[in-house]
Order: structure tokens, then C-alpha cells, then sequence
């Protein structure tokens, strides 16, 4: 069995027994604009998901960052149709 990277090991053993919020940002947090370029989306356009409280966000100082679990969750409400997803690649 191959092994897991560092970062998935480290979510796994955060995991264990943590409130939610602690999960959501257990894989990692990018930042704005990082996931405006995942999401093809303009930074102006997360702002405004992130202030109508459809896309959760960590304040870091003035800094805001974003869990990867929120920017793939808000990814997967967008889906249309009979989407069905047997197999991640």
C-alpha cells in the first residue's frame, strides 16, 4: 500500500475527535485567490459568496483564507443534473 502523503496523514490524525470546525480547515486553507482560480471564478465574485455566507471563510489577521472542503463543497452544490460521481481520479 502506498504511502499517504504528509498532509493527508496530518488530516487524518486531526480528525479524530475534533469539533467541526477544526475538520473543515483540517485539509488545508487557500487563499482568495487560490480558489477563485479553482472555482474559474473573480476574486470580486468569492467576496460576495463569502459575505452572503454561501462560501465559509477563516480571518487571519486582516488576511482571509478559505477551507478547500468549503471551496469543493460549494464546487459540488453547482452540480446539475443527474450528476453522479462513482470514482475520484
Amino acid at each position: 500500500m502506498p504511502e499517504r502523503p504528509p498532509e493527508k496523514r496530518l488530516a487524518d490524525s486531526l480528525e479524530c475527535g475534533l469539533d467541526p470546525a477544526t475538520r473543515l480547515v483540517a485539509d488545508g486553507l487557500f487563499t482568495v485567490a487560490e480558489a477563485a482560480s479553482f472555482l474559474r471564478l473573480s476574486r470580486s465574485n468569492l467576496y460576495v459568496l463569502m459575505e452572503r455566507g454561501e462560501l465559509r471563510f477563516v480571518k487571519i489577521g486582516r488576511s482571509r483564507r478559505i477551507p478547500r472542503r468549503a471551496v469543493i463543497a460549494l464546487a459540488a452544490r453547482g452540480l446539475s443534473g443527474d450528476a453522479r460521481v462513482t470514482e475520484v481520479v
